[in-house]
Parts: C-alpha cells; sequence; structure tokens
C-alpha cells in the first residue's frame, strides 16, 4: 500500500494533467494506510525501540513515517517519536528523517510527507 502511495504521488507530481483523477486515489490509498498504521505500526515500532538495538530502532523510525499528519493516531507517533530522539544508538541520518517527521506533523506539510514517504 505505501508503494502504491508513494507511486500515486510520485505520478501526480510529474503528470500534472492527471492531478485530478489520481488526488481522490491517493487520499483513499492515504486513509488505508493510515488504519493500518493506527492498528499496527506503533505496536511493532515501540516493540523495536524498547528493543534498544540500533538498526532496530532505526527500522523504527522508517516506521513512524508511515504514519501520515492525518492519522488519528498521530499523537501516539509523536511520542514515540520523542522516545526514539532520546535514544543515543539512534543513527545521525535516522534523527533527521524523525526531526523532519515532527516538523511535517506540526505544521501538517501532507505534501512533504508524501516526499518523505519516497525515501
Amino acid at each position: 500500500m505505501k508503494e502504491a502511495l508513494s507511486l500515486s504521488v510520485r505520478y501526480k507530481k510529474y503528470t500534472p494533467e492527471c492531478a485530478a483523477v489520481l488526488q481522490p486515489v491517493i487520499n483513499d490509498l492515504t486513509k488505508k494506510l493510515d488504519s493500518v498504521a493506527c492498528q499496527k505500526t506503533l505496536y511493532e515500532a515501540e516493540i523495536l525501540i524498547n528493543s534498544g538495538i540500533e538498526f532496530k530502532i532505526n527500522k523504527a523510525v522508517d516506521m513512524l513515517l508511515q504514519i501520515s499528519p492525518s492519522a488519528s493516531c498521530v499523537k501516539e507517533s509523536l511520542a514515540l517519536s520523542e522516545k526514539i530522539s532520546n535514544q543515543r544508538s539512534l543513527s545521525a541520518q535516522a534523527k533527521a528523517k524523525m526531526e523532519r517527521y515532527k516538523i511535517i506533523i506540526a505544521e501538517k506539510k501532507y505534501n512533504d510527507w508524501y516526499e518523505l514517504m519516497e525515501y
């Protein structure tokens, strides 16, 4: 689902004439991804964070990035983001992603979130 969303956003970006057709698809995929993220991703990310193992914590960062600014569980995601930010074993790249994610969430920059999902 994440891949379908990413491809749709990228296609919309490079073919603006398709924007009217793609936007409802993007909205629907985002809602579906939010549902999965709130049910499963937060739980799995917290387990990885609590492991204290660097590669697992870095994987948790990528999992949290799947939670959109519009998700019903965005507050829980931010709480886990704070918990991750306090981990000493977090890589510099993962830390930068987390900081960017927090800004995107705070400012509800949906387009920036879609771009963050691509990487």
